[in-house]
């Protein structure tokens, strides 16, 4: 009996469900279609409406799909900026190093300049290698050809020597006696003749090479001034600069020789100045001690120094002093305007009188007599 109520309500639920269901549906309906009409909307209108959603949906993807392509470009855009940047970059270094390989050009050029000149001088080197050779063989042929000759002229003379000799003999076994007279045959006559005629020769070759010899070394005198006055002319300024430091000089008092040194050698008023003297006694003989030229010593010397003018008022006396090594002495003097002075040296050495002289050109640079006390020296220097 329980049982009976349950079945009649299931069986009731069952009969009423498509009920339920169709009115659902329907229900929907009726709402979806209170809705459009409450919005007023048509069914071509909702139709273009879902056209719109379905474009909006597509330009959607279309964007999405376009942002995509955009990033790829906005990448690659980078990349390609990116290479461009690394691009203009590059240039200052390939010129860099085009600037080295330019350089290493040049260094090569440069050391192949140098090569080439390196190759040149060493080929003037050598010529003058060559031609310096070919002088001193010029200078030992010409010595053998000289030495051929004596030895020659020797051997011509030792011929004729011997010649005379030997025919002494044949002369006296060849003349004939006639009376008290001794007549010579004409072979002898030719013979003769012919001697004297060698021995003439023989004469006049060695004179001529006396005379050679003569000439060559006249020559050889005359070669050697020249050179000596061109030396002495391209080493003046030289020589000159050294006078105005110290300036020697040369003076001689019978056999004793002087050597003046001024300095300074340019002379300046009211400017002190030392002179030096070194006095030595030419010897015939050498000393071993001193070679040919001995030094005086414990002198007693006095210097004068005047002006021009010779007056006696302008004198002023100075003794001179030994300077410590054996010969040399010296005294200062002040000149007190410019002109030029003279310096007298007066003493006795051994009972021999010492008198000379030389001058003071004071404010006068180069002195006008420095050319010819300069020869004075070069020519002491080469004897």
């Amino acid at each position: 009996m329980r049982a009976c109520p349950l079945l009649l309500s299931a069986l009731l639920l069952f009969a009423a469900a498509p009920v339920l269901a169709q009115r659902s549906v329907a229900g929907v309906d009726d709402e979806e279609d209170e809705d459009g009409a409450k919005k007023g909307e048509t069914k071509d209108e909702k139709d273009d409406k879902k056209k719109d959603d379905k474009k909006k949906d597509e330009k959607k993807k279309d964007n999405k799909k376009k942002t995509a392509e955009e990033k790829k470009a906005e990448e690659k855009k980078a990349a390609d900026d990116k290479k461009a940047a690394d691009d203009k970059s590059a240039p200052p270094a390939k010129a860099d190093d085009k600037k080295a390989d330019d350089k290493k050009v040049d260094d090569k050029k440069a050391n192949d300049k140098k090569a080439d000149d390196k190759k040149i001088d060493d080929k003037k080197v050598d010529d003058k290698k060559v031609d310096d050779k070919k002088v001193d063989d010029k200078k030992v042929d010409d010595k053998k050809v000289d030495d051929k000759k004596v030895d020659d002229k020797k051997v011509d003379d030792k011929k004729v020597d011997d010649r005379n000799v030997d025919t002494k003999p044949e002369v006296k076994s060849t003349k004939k006696p006639t009376g008290d007279v001794l007549d010579e045959t004409s072979e002898d006559l030719k013979k003769r003749k012919a001697e004297d005629d060698a021995r003439k020769k023989a004469e006049d070759a060695a004179a001529a090479a006396e005379k050679k010899k003569a000439d060559d070394k006249l020559r050889l005198a005359e070669e050697k001034k020249i050179n000596d006055e061109k030396r002495r002319i391209d080493t003046r300024e030289q020589r000159l600069a050294s006078a105005k430091r110290v300036r020697p000089l040369l003076r001689e008092a019978g056999d004793i020789k002087v050597q003046v040194a001024l300095e300074p050698g340019a002379v300046v008023k009211e400017r002190l100045v030392e002179v030096r003297l070194d006095l030595g006694k030419v010897l015939a003989v050498a000393d071993p001690k001193f070679g040919n030229r001995e030094p005086l010593k414990n002198l007693d010397l006095t210097a004068t120094v005047t002006e021009a003018t010779g007056k006696k008022d302008s004198a002023r006396a100075y003794a001179v002093h030994s300077l410590g090594a054996p010969g040399t002495y010296g005294f200062h003097t002040t000149p007190p305007k410019d002109g030029l002075l003279q310096v007298q040296i007066t003493g006795d050495a051994d009972g021999h009188a010492i008198d000379f002289t030389f001058p003071l050109h004071v404010g006068v640079w180069p002195p006008p007599d420095f050319d010819d006390e300069d020869k004075k020296l070069l020519e002491r220097k080469g004897s």
